[in-house]
């Protein structure tokens, strides 16, 4: 089956088989235009300690700016992406790609870094009135546009436009259900003798 074409006039959303995860190849032009850290990029970057810590909060300043998302994995940041980066930052991308699997080292640090760069992008949260915002214009698309055309990739484009971060999967969307439970039935009582 052939991918489809996106509508007239409407940008597509770049490759979402995995929707939170960069994709593994990630060509020069790409790199220079999100991975290049602006001064106040930097300054921003330069608050981290470590190493690892640097580099993870730099990966996911340029995944905000490029995709719309931050990472929820850095198991799989592409080698281009933490070279880049490393570069501009003064690190050894050799040693520190194996590393980038343990930031954030908390829960705490995740969320406080997730806040600082939404800010310093200028991103909003998704909340209920982004989200309605989102329906509104989702309506009005799939009116607009073919059937055949799906509308996840249009919704994660619009998401960016507006500088909305891009809402995560409940974990019950991400994680296999639960096998039902079988009812055992009720324990055989032995009839009454007569």
């Amino acid at each position: 089956m052939r991918p489809l074409a996106s509508p007239p006039g409407i940008t597509p959303a770049p490759d979402d088989a995995h929707p939170y995860r960069l994709p593994a190849a990630i060509d020069p032009t790409t790199l220079r235009r999100y991975f290049t850290l602006h001064a106040a990029d930097r300054e921003e970057v330069d608050r981290c300690r470590g190493a690892a810590t640097t580099l993870g909060f730099a990966v996911q300043l340029c995944a905000l700016r490029w995709r719309g998302h931050f990472l929820r994995d850095m198991a799989d940041v592409p080698a281009a992406a933490v070279e880049t980066l490393a570069e501009q930052l003064g690190l050894l991308p050799l040693a520190l790609e194996a590393s980038l699997q343990g930031y954030p080292a908390s829960e705490d640090t995740r969320l406080d870094h997730h806040e600082r760069i939404r800010r310093h992008l200028g991103f909003t949260r998704c909340g209920p009135a982004e989200r309605r915002r989102l329906l509104d214009h989702m309506t009005a698309t799939a009116r607009a546009v073919p059937r055949a055309a799906t509308l996840y990739p249009l919704a994660c484009r619009w998401l960016l436009e507006q500088r909305i971060v891009r809402p995560a999967r409940a974990r019950s969307e991400t994680s296999s259900p639960a096998p039902a439970r079988r009812r055992s039935p009720p324990p055989s009582r032995p009839l009454p003798a007569t």
